[in-house]
């Protein structure tokens, strides 16, 4: 609870810029499925829960559930002037 947590995640999150050095599509974080603070605090951060894992951990027979963090390409809208746009429109 002193933000280490916050920190880390932020920092991970910057690898999903596009204009990073080396740019990821995808953070992933697997959390034992009895880890209810962990679930929260990743949803809390934009991770979405996206698998279930049987029997992840070694030391036990626990599942896990991924969390995932994508990077999401917003789609490119048309400017409303793009007819006005040089090299195209009426001559």
């Amino acid at each position: 609870h002193q933000g280490v947590g916050r920190a880390l995640a932020a920092k991970l999150a910057t690898k999903l810029d596009p204009k990073a050095a080396r740019p990821r599509r995808r953070v992933v974080a697997d959390v034992r499925e009895r880890n209810l603070p962990a679930q929260l605090f990743f949803k809390s951060q934009g991770y979405l829960a996206t698998k279930m894992i049987a029997n992840y951990y070694d030391e036990t027979d626990e599942d896990a559930i991924r969390f995932e963090r994508r990077y999401i390409h917003a789609k490119s809208t048309p400017s409303m002037f793009a007819e006005f746009a040089p090299g195209r429109g009426a001559q």
